[in-house]
């Protein structure tokens, strides 16, 4: 069916929109955009999602880090919280980056082999 003309006819050259001005709209706009932008915006969305997963954001940064060894098997955190989830086990004797904030007996320490970051106890660094 199409739109109604003065004359009670269906003038068949529109499609039916069900009388929904709203979708109409939406399906023009859509129209407007190029293919190429809904590929690119895809992407964009996917890479974003798949790079955020792996990304921590921490209170507290590493201030006037230095170097300093763990003296014994030692869970690093995600939290200053011996209830946070445990992101990586430090063996004894690994050398870290330690910084010089101390929250509430925790330490924010930096892995010199792999990068990883996270919190530690600080009675179990020593320089």
């Amino acid at each position: 069916m199409g739109r109604v003309r003065e004359d009670g006819q269906y003038d068949k050259r529109y499609k039916d929109s069900d009388g929904d001005p709203t979708s109409d709209l939406i399906i023009w706009i859509l129209g407007l955009i190029p293919w190429w932008l809904y590929l690119i915006g895809g992407l964009f969305f996917l890479y974003n999602w798949q790079c955020n997963e792996d990304v921590l954001n921490f209170e507290h940064a590493i201030i006037n880090g230095v170097e300093q060894t763990v003296t014994i098997d030692l869970n690093v955190r995600e939290k200053p919280s011996s209830s946070a989830e445990i992101l990586e086990i430090l063996s004894k004797d690994s050398k870290v980056i330690v910084s010089d904030e101390l929250i509430k007996g925790w330490v924010l320490v930096a892995d010199k082999d792999t990068n990883a970051i996270g919190y530690v106890f600080a009675k179990y660094i020593k320089e």
